[in-house]
């Protein structure tokens, strides 16, 4: 398949980003949440979940990581704490659609990774058969502040999203907290 054909991509995460994030014990996956800019345009979040879907704290606070921009083949976060982070996801909405988040198993990411030219993962929305909308991970090469595509289509990862598809305390989601 024409890689170059992939869906425009609302965020971008360096290699070294992604692994930081599924780093801390006990991490077992990334989650990525629809976000917003300070601006208002939309990002995405991602944070580290452990085997029962919590978010895992990092020296004693969880940190949030929002994608802010690209910069040569690095990408340039913000670093949020929860309150900050909840607020930009659950002000987030795409096409007139409630945010949402998705999680993502570290080891797949590693294979991600590991790909011929991959040095980071861009996210872009989809919509799924249902209606609802959801992130496909795509594996990128970032170079002189722009993304391109890499691998082939069934590199990229695609997810049930939560809420649709999460049967977890609503607690454990920065969109599902009252």
């Amino acid at each position: 398949p024409d890689l170059q054909a992939a869906p425009p991509m609302i965020a971008y995460f360096d290699e070294a980003s992604v692994n930081e994030a599924g780093r801390p014990a006990p991490a077992r996956a990334v989650r990525f949440y629809l976000a917003t800019t300070d601006a208002g345009s939309l990002s995405a979040v991602m944070v580290a979940a452990d085997s029962a879907r919590r978010h895992v704290p990092e020296n004693g606070s969880t940190l949030f990581r929002r994608y802010k921009a690209m910069n040569g083949s690095r990408t340039t976060l913000d670093r949020l704490d929860e309150p900050t982070a909840q607020q930009v996801v659950v002000h987030a909405t795409y096409k007139g659609s409630p945010t949402w988040s998705m999680d993502c198993p570290e080891p797949v990411l590693a294979r991600m990774l590991v790909l011929h030219e991959c040095n980071g993962i861009g996210l872009a929305v989809m919509r799924m058969a249902d209606g609802t909308n959801t992130f496909q991970l795509i594996p990128v090469k970032i170079s002189m502040g722009k993304a391109r595509a890499v691998g082939t289509y069934e590199d990229r990862v695609l997810s049930e999203p939560c809420p649709n598809f999460c049967a977890d305390p609503p607690e454990l989601y920065l969109h599902r907290r009252n």
